[in-house]
């Protein structure tokens, strides 16, 4: 999988029906953050029980480390195309978070291998941004197309 700063993120695309579904990875690596930390409140003993669908996907069970990753979703169906975006994006200083500062991860080459450019946007493409920044707004716009909104709604 690819890391921050991969060049192409991987791009896989599965049907379901009359949706095809393409999954745009921007960031995939361990994060330097034990379970304990990125989920407070779970016990060693619930990720020991369920080590065999976690590790080493998802967990290390060796450093007790957690994986991460950020992505997009471009569905289409009957000629509409609805793009799902973390809003996570390249570029941003995250003081909290050292592991997503500054990314470069090549996201709209991407989005361009999945067939999304932004400046294709139509009025039969949607964005749904489902992270914000800490003012309350899309962390993405530009990549995306996901309008400034305090309250982003699915």
């Amino acid at each position: 999988m690819p890391t921050a700063r991969t060049a192409s993120p991987q791009v896989t695309t599965l049907r379901l029906g009359d949706v095809e579904i393409t999954r745009v990875i921007e960031f995939s690596d361990t994060s330097p953050m034990t379970t304990d930390v990125f989920f407070p409140g779970s016990t060693p003993e619930e990720w020991r029980r369920h080590a065999a669908l976690l590790d080493p996907d998802h967990w290390d069970a060796r450093t007790d480390l957690t994986r991460v990753a950020t992505q997009s979703w471009v569905l289409r169906s009957e000629g509409r195309v609805v793009v799902i975006d973390t809003g996570a994006g390249n570029g941003k200083y995250r003081p909290l978070q050292p592991i997503w500062s500054y990314l470069d991860t090549g996201y709209l080459a991407g989005l361009a291998a999945a067939g999304v450019r932004p400046e294709d946007s139509t009025s039969s493409s949607t964005p749904i941004c489902t992270t914000t920044t800490s003012a309350g707004t899309p962390a993405s716009t530009a990549a995306t197309g996901c309008p400034p909104s305090p309250t982003p709604r699915i």
